[in-house]
């Protein structure tokens, strides 16, 4: 996709953010906007940034393990530009490419950056795996629609199996890249299969970490997952609507991720609909529109905002002042 289509397709998303929950609900979903209590929207964003603080820790944690200590607040900027990447293009693709650019700026190999993408990525699919099946269970005496709940456990499934099947094959793959390497002497693919051998080493590593970096990353990635997606739960709860946490935990676990196949940047407007019909059971369309306006000015257009100034100041820095390897770096 040329990138001149990147940022009309990130502005179609944010219109589809504000144009669903208006076609849902009317113009009075603008309207009930006024009466939500100060006190919500500040526990709100207290929320918010408190899982931000939680993805930096954990993106700290994984640094760490491949021998690159960052600073509490280059670990935030990183953290929050890669998010930038993540919810402004279509399926979270751009997140990858910004997550290694960014840990190499800060010092990292490119091999070690690409485990630490790809360590992130496997412990947000563990902590899915988990949760999504204990959310469903938890909800299984609610009206959830059915189709839900069978999502939830294949989603599960899935997740787990994949999961399996690259701890089965490490092995393997590290020796067939180490024999391509050796075949392909002094040319392109030595150094490709070289770099593959080497970041499948680095992110076997990371997931084989000491019981104290373990724990860090289960209750980091917890901390981060709750939060982002409790901020509906609080949304919908400052409107007065009681709907439990383990619904809409697993409603935004099932909606969001089929919604990042509708082309659009964080699944903008399929997301919304998905919602409008998990949470049928509890809540009209109009009900939820406000609240869908609130959830998404916290876990996109604010982030979005945070994200593109952290992006802003490390391209303008052109390094990551602080970012201190704890090991020397080798090869690249």
């Amino acid at each position: 996709m040329r990138s001149v289509h990147r940022p009309l397709l990130l502005a179609l998303a944010l219109l589809a953010t504000l144009a669903v929950p208006l076609l849902l609900g009317g113009r009075a979903a603008l309207g009930a906007l006024r009466d939500v209590p100060a006190s919500a929207l500040a526990t709100i964003l207290g929320v918010t940034l408190f899982g931000w603080l939680a993805r930096a820790a954990k993106l700290a944690v994984l640094a760490h393990g491949v021998g690159l200590r960052l600073r509490a607040l280059q670990s935030l900027l990183v953290s929050l530009a890669t998010d930038f990447g993540f919810l402004a293009t279509p399926g979270g693709l751009g997140g990858y490419a910004a997550n290694v650019l960014l840990l190499r700026r800060a010092g990292a190999t490119t091999s070690a950056a690409t485990a630490v993408a790809a360590a992130d990525q496997i412990v947000d699919a563990l902590f899915f795996a988990i949760a999504l099946p204990l959310a469903a269970c938890a909800a299984l005496r609610s009206a959830l629609p059915e189709l839900m709940l069978r999502a939830a456990f294949a989603g599960s499934g899935v997740l787990c199996a994949g999961a399996l099947l690259a701890f089965v094959l490490r092995r393997p793959l590290l020796r067939a890249a180490a024999r391509r390497a050796e075949s392909h002497r002094d040319s392109r693919f030595a150094r490709a299969y070289t770099l593959l051998a080497q970041a499948l080493h680095d992110t076997a590593r990371l997931l084989r970490g000491d019981a104290r970096a373990t724990l860090a990353l289960a209750v980091l990635t917890t901390m981060q997952w709750t939060t982002r997606y409790g901020v509906l739960w609080l949304a919908l709860g400052a409107f007065g609507h009681a709907v439990p946490y383990a619904v809409t935990l697993l409603a935004q676990g099932v909606v969001m991720h089929v919604a990042q196949w509708t082309g659009l940047p964080s699944g903008a407007g399929g997301a919304e609909f998905g919602l409008a019909a998990a949470l049928a059971p509890w809540l009209t369309p109009a009900q939820l529109a406000p609240a869908a306006l609130v959830w998404r000015g916290a876990t996109l257009h604010l982030a979005l905002l945070a994200g593109g100034f952290a992006l802003l100041h490390l391209v303008r820095a052109n390094d990551l002042p602080g970012a201190r390897p704890a090991v020397a770096p080798e090869g690249a």
